[in-house]
């Protein structure tokens, strides 16, 4: 399933659910027993259709459409275990880097899509993906992503991983990337916490 329909899968079956719990919904049985007080009737929430149509064209023009190499790539990396090997992955490609990257930020579902995409850009591709670790390790949103950046720090070329530790301990989460970094086993990386 392409990830931008996952979410519309999921919401189509809700709403499939919701309406066949409607229709099945009978008349209490006469023959129980009427010392039992019925408790009152609950209604359940429906839909606003108004703001659902309201919502779809904007939705529709914001949805990710995955090329079908983005798509192949995806289900690859869907693999509960055992995951793939990242020289797999990146052969389904001709612009792997770029797949990858659109893979970090589109697929949400399964959650694991997306972290294995970024440590394939990491591991693979590092000089090409320090942009986007450098951007990781800023924002509050990608903390999941900078802890990933900081586990991999010892794996990175010196030159890069070291811009990346400069740009992670002058940002918003150096209080909780620190740590992390002390604890890397190239010196030099460790000694920029101490700085």
């Amino acid at each position: 399933m392409r990830p931008a329909l996952a979410t519309l899968a999921v919401a189509s079956l809700a709403l499939s659910a919701c309406a066949e719990s409607d229709a099945t919904t009978q008349a209490p049985d006469e023959s129980h027993d009427a010392s039992i007080e019925e408790a009152p009737a609950v209604e359940e929430p429906v839909p606003n259709e108004a703001s659902a149509a309201e919502a779809t064209p904007e939705e529709a023009t914001e949805a990710f459409t995955p090329t079908d190499t983005q798509e192949g790539m995806y289900r690859a990396l869907s693999i509960r275990d055992p995951a793939p090997a990242c020289a797999d992955i990146v052969a389904l490609s001709t612009s792997p880097v770029d797949d990858l990257e659109v893979l970090v930020n589109e697929a949400t579902q399964p959650p694991w899509v997306g972290m294995r995409a970024a440590g394939c850009l990491l591991d693979l591709y590092p000089e090409q993906s320090q942009p986007l670790m450098q951007a990781w390790v800023v924002d509050p949103d990608k903390k999941g992503l900078a802890i990933l950046v900081t586990k991999k720090l010892d794996t990175l070329p010196l030159p890069v991983a070291t811009e990346v530790v400069t740009t992670a301990l002058a940002g918003p989460m150096a209080d909780s990337l620190a740590p992390r970094i002390a604890k890397v086993e190239v010196p030099e990386l460790r000694s920029l916490v101490a700085d």
